[in-house]
């Protein structure tokens, strides 16, 4: 596992450019699954099926 990737935003880490996210608005990068599993609005968790699909989740949420 990559430390130095979770410390990334997960706009930085899917090389995401959507300023006009919720969550980079909001500024909530590290844990975006808790802000968007009530939206469909992400690009990677439309492309993945959804948020736990992710790769960023997934980084972040394994062992």
């Amino acid at each position: 596992m990559d430390k130095d990737a979770k410390k990334l935003n997960c706009w930085e880490y899917m090389d995401c450019s959507d300023k006009n996210c919720v969550v980079f608005q909001n500024k909530f990068g590290h844990e975006c699954w808790l802000l968007m599993k009530t939206k469909n609005e992400c690009h990677a968790a439309k492309k993945y099926g959804d948020c736990f699909k992710c790769p960023f989740y997934l980084l972040n949420n394994t062992k």
